[in-house]
C-alpha cells in the first residue's frame, strides 16, 4: 500500500473515531438537558414510564446493556419448549410472531414456565407478522435456570416467534 493510501484509511479511521465522539457528546449534552444522569455506568436501571420495577442490567464493554433476541419455531404440540433452560436471568422487552401457516383462531403467547408473559399474539394466516399488544410485568423476568414456552391455541398454528431481552442480574 502506497504512504498516500496509508494517509487516507487513517484519516477515514480518525473521521470515524471524531464522528462517533460527537454523536456520544450530543447524547451526553441531551440526557444531561433532561435531567438523565450520564458519566459512570455500573448500576444502570432498565425502567420507563411503564415499568414499575427497576432491573440493574449488564452492561458490555461498551456501556451498552446486553440485549439479545431469540428467534424459534413454534411448530409441533403445545406447549412448545422455546428455551427449555434460560442459561441467565432475562427481562422480556418484546416478542413478535411470523406465522407459516394458515389456521383460523390461530394464536401463541410466550410463558415464563406456564405462566403467560404476553397476550395472545395473532398467528391465523401465512405470512401475517404480529406483535404483543401487551406484557405481563409480573412474569417478564425469568430466572436463570427458568424456562420459556409458547403455549398455542391448536397445535397448527406455526410459525416463528422472535423474543427480545435484556440481560439483567
Amino acid at each position: 500500500m502506497a504512504t498516500n493510501d496509508t494517509k487516507f484509511l487513517t484519516y477515514i479511521e480518525d473521521s470515524a473515531g471524531v464522528e462517533q465522539r460527537q454523536a456520544i457528546q450530543k447524547i451526553d449534552a441531551t440526557a444531561a438537558a433532561n435531567g438523565i444522569e450520564v458519566g459512570a455506568i455500573s448500576g444502570t436501571k432498565i425502567t420507563d414510564g411503564t415499568m414499575t420495577a427497576e432491573k440493574d442490567a449488564v452492561i458490555d464493554a461498551d456501556g451498552f446493556a446486553s440485549a439479545g433476541r431469540i428467534v424459534r419455531s413454534i411448530a409441533g404440540t403445545t406447549p412448545v419448549a422455546i428455551v427449555p433452560v434460560t442459561p441467565f436471568k432475562l427481562f422480556v422487552t418484546g416478542v413478535t410472531v411470523l406465522c407459516n401457516n394458515t389456521n383460523a383462531g390461530g394464536t401463541a403467547q410466550l410463558a415464563n414456565g406456564v405462566n403467560p408473559v404476553t397476550d395472545a399474539i395473532a398467528c391465523a394466516v401465512d405470512k401475517a407478522v404480529d406483535y404483543a399488544a401487551s406484557i405481563d410485568q409480573a412474569y417478564n423476568t425469568v430466572a436463570a435456570g427458568g424456562a420459556l414456552n409458547v403455549i398455542k391455541n391448536a397445535d397448527a398454528d406455526d410459525g416463528l416467534i422472535v423474543i427480545d431481552y435484556v440481560r439483567i442480574t
